[in-house]
């Protein structure tokens, strides 16, 4: 259904995705015609780009893959070459309080006043997990959603 959204709106929307791991966020993406780039660290880059190449028939969008450990100043500088995104994404990202700061320290490089900053997260590590939550404020407009509000298929659970 995705790749058959011939007027998406989410057309053309220059889209970064963080912490990719398979990219299946990434590729949704590239689905809906955004034109993509999946980051992740150096080991899970062969994963990440054998799903691109096996997906290529059912993006609409470009997709990339890209190299981003978020404390490494080089990696950052080749992605903000590209920057601003209109849309950044990172899913379960929060999982160790030593990369909370280079985390936000890659949202704040890569996008702009106009960017769309989405981060699904579960408390994973309670130290990380609140450092980041009080940490956004600071640089970004945040809206939390809670999980009872999320609308989740009726058979999520079989």
């Amino acid at each position: 259904e995705l790749a058959a959204a011939t007027r998406s709106p989410c057309r053309n929307l220059r889209c970064l995705e963080v912490g990719a791991g398979c990219g299946l966020v990434g590729l949704s993406l590239a689905a809906l015609g955004c034109s993509t780039v999946c980051t992740d660290v150096g080991p899970v880059l062969p994963l990440l780009r054998r799903n691109v190449h096996r997906n290529k028939g059912v993006v609409s969008g470009k997709v990339d893959v890209a190299e981003l450990d978020w404390t490494n100043d080089e990696h950052l500088r080749n992605l903000a070459q590209r920057a601003p995104y209109d849309v950044i994404v990172g899913t379960d990202v929060v999982f160790a309080q030593r990369l909370v700061q280079p985390l936000i320290r890659v949202l704040q490089a890569l996008s702009a006043p106009h960017t769309l900053i989405w981060i699904c997260v579960q408390e994973r590590c309670s130290a990380a997990f609140g450092e980041f939550v009080e940490a956004l404020p600071q640089w970004f407009q945040v809206h939390r959603v809670p999980v009872d509000e999320l609308q989740f298929p009726d058979d999520c659970d079989k």
